[in-house]
């Protein structure tokens, strides 16, 4: 799964998106959802059902990824289960 570094320039812009409403989704990590949708695309060949959003992390990583809205969980589970894993390799 794609994972990206938030800089402070980043954190700034991301800061400036709307917060997507996950309080009925349950997810077992501190994850912020940055609604990306209202941002221009240069890929013309999105699909215009889907939308763009950044999971952002408590230790300072996002994870980029585009969905229909009703996605969202299944999405989450995966970026969850990336964290594990990334986590358990450090130990």
């Amino acid at each position: 799964m794609k994972r990206i570094l938030i800089t402070e320039e980043l954190a700034t812009f991301l800061n400036s998106m709307p917060v997507l409403n996950i309080d009925n989704i349950s997810i077992t990590h501190s994850l912020i959802i940055r609604d990306l949708s209202k941002l221009p695309l240069e890929d013309d060949e999105s699909n215009p059902t889907h939308n763009s959003y950044m999971a952002i992390t408590k230790n300072g990583y996002g994870y980029p990824f585009t969905c229909n809205i009703n996605q969202i969980n299944q999405l989450l589970s995966l970026i969850i289960n990336d964290i594990n894993q990334r986590t358990n390799e450090k130990l």
